[in-house]
């Protein structure tokens, strides 16, 4: 949806939560959902934004401990 495909994600979301019914208020929510994340997020962002693992001392501790269990398993 971000790449201005809005039939490709309303025939996926019909396909596999519709159960063939694109107007299923289930399908119309998600699709609504969809659109308004990406409305606030952007998308023009990169997939994924690293800065935000480090950008406190809370994230900071976290991503340690990962790391640190990652390298002892």
């Amino acid at each position: 949806m971000s790449q201005d495909r809005h039939e490709e994600a309303l025939q996926v979301l019909t396909e596999y939560h519709g159960e063939g019914d694109r107007e299923s208020p289930f399908v119309q929510l998600e699709y609504r959902e969809m659109l308004q994340d990406i409305s606030i997020t952007g998308a023009d962002k990169r997939w994924w934004d690293y800065r935000e693992l480090f950008n406190s001392r809370e994230t900071r501790y976290r991503s340690l401990m990962v790391i640190i269990m990652v390298s002892l398993a």
